[in-house]
């Protein structure tokens, strides 16, 4: 008696685990999402793929269709699905695309094939096989309140304390919403802080630091004062060498500001007004970006946004040294402003 029912629950879970199997998808594309987002949806399926799967990893740029389609159409030696992870899947689908068609038509229903993209486009055939037999699931960016919320509980989780609600806040508007930016900004104030983080302490991080020498910097060149741009950008550089490389978004970001602030006024929109459509932080000086924009143009700041443009394909071929490249940017907008 006791044997049949140990059979039994034998019987039971392996059918169980046989459905469970059957219900995850044999493809999943993760699109665009951020380290935390990737790491989230691929434990979310190797937990739904049972117990024990037979999980390969792949890179993309490398593997060929062989390595990925005889793996995923072989069976698992202890019976567990078998999951191939392709990494940076962009090269693989843009070089292997009608085989993956051809797969995708008809896959290994007791294997999942993850892809990890940085794009996948609707209008392709690709992403219309993948939503039929599978699922898609695309990076949604968070809202800044979200952020916020997921700040506070990653701090009691992870760190064991209180982030003050307004700190959070303080953060997102410093950082931005990437979660990743974020994590980084709240260990290093992790070590740094006892039982609880304030609005004190993520002012003195050095990332609120840098952003206020960042508008520091936007401020002098809106007043045309190139000799101060140029001072606080080797500033920057010589307490954080990093920002040579963000200084291209930075100004670009700044340059979109200008024009938005450019036209809004010619709307006749106040300042007030203004600075709340431009997300601008409480220290920014938005009658500044305004002059600026009124002094340099519509026609020279798209002339300068061009140029931005010009500079950052120079910085990424190697043909310009960056942090040169920058400063000389940086001084040519100035003097365009007095």
């Amino acid at each position: 008696m006791v044997k049949h029912q140990f059979r039994g629950v034998i019987r039971t879970r392996r059918e169980a685990t046989v459905r469970s199997m059957r219900d995850v998808p044999p493809v999943i594309a993760l699109v665009g999402l951020d380290a935390f987002g990737e790491e989230e949806a691929l434990d979310e399926a190797l937990a739904a793929a049972g117990a024990e799967p037979a999980v390969t990893s792949l890179d993309g740029p490398v593997a060929t269709p062989s390595d990925v389609f005889d793996e995923l159409r072989s069976v698992s030696m202890f019976g567990g699905r078998r999951v191939v992870v392709l990494r940076e899947a962009d090269a693989f689908v843009t070089k292997h695309r009608e085989t993956l068609e051809g797969y995708l038509a008809s896959p290994a229903t007791e294997s999942t094939l993850i892809l990890r993209l940085q794009t996948l486009p609707k209008n392709t055939k690709v992403y219309k096989l993948v939503a039929k037999v599978g699922q898609v699931t695309a990076a949604k960016a968070m809202k800044p309140h979200e952020a916020a919320r997921w700040l506070g509980q990653r701090a009691k989780d992870v760190h064991g304390l209180r982030l003050a609600a307004d700190a959070a806040r303080l953060l997102v508007d410093t950082v931005g919403v990437d979660r990743a930016g974020l994590d980084n900004e709240l260990a290093k104030l992790a070590l740094q802080c006892d039982g609880s983080i304030g609005v004190d302490d993520v002012a003195g991080g050095v990332a609120f630091r840098r952003e206020q020498q960042m508008w520091t910097m936007t401020d002098a060149i809106t007043r045309g004062d190139a000799g101060r741009a140029v001072t606080v950008w080797r500033q920057l550089l010589a307490t954080d060498p990093s920002s040579e490389f963000r200084a291209v978004a930075w100004l670009a970001g700044w340059l979109d500001k200008a024009h938005l602030a450019e036209s809004l006024q010619r709307q006749g929109r106040g300042p007030g007004e203004i600075k709340r459509a431009l997300k601008m932080p409480p220290y920014a000086d938005v009658d500044g970006v305004l002059r600026s924009a009124s002094a340099v143009g519509k026609s020279r700041l798209s002339k300068a946004t061009d140029a931005l443009a010009e500079l950052d394909y120079r910085v990424k071929t190697g043909a310009s040294d960056a942090a040169r490249g920058c400063e000389s940017f940086i001084a040519r907008l100035a003097s365009a402003a007095r």
